[in-house]
């Protein structure tokens, strides 16, 4: 059940190509549709060093799962006018489909 869900978000957050999914009629019905949004931190070099449910339906056991996938990212670090590198912080809706 998690891997499945994990396996819809890793396309989702990779940007897969529509082409590349499979058609949503080979999709069973969705059983239960759950929403969880992330409050995650980057430090100065962009590096994700935080990542926190601001609210969530999710079981905690998925939350264990999604959070170190984030924690393994970089994204360019936020910079302000003098080009010095900030601390940056940013919110991550999730939903996710629990199949029977």
């Amino acid at each position: 059940m998690i891997g499945t869900v994990l396996l819809a978000f890793l396309a989702q957050a990779n940007a897969v190509p529509a082409a590349e999914q499979p058609p949503s009629s080979a999709q069973t019905a969705p059983t239960q549709v759950a929403r969880v949004r992330l409050r995650l931190e980057a430090d100065e070099s962009g590096t994700i060093d935080k990542c926190e449910a601001e609210s969530a339906e999710a079981p905690k056991d998925f939350l264990d799962k999604i959070c170190p996938l984030f924690l393994s990212k970089t994204r360019e670090p936020l910079r302000d006018k003098n080009g010095v590198a900030q601390r940056r912080t940013w919110f991550q809706p999730i939903k996710f489909v629990i199949e029977d």
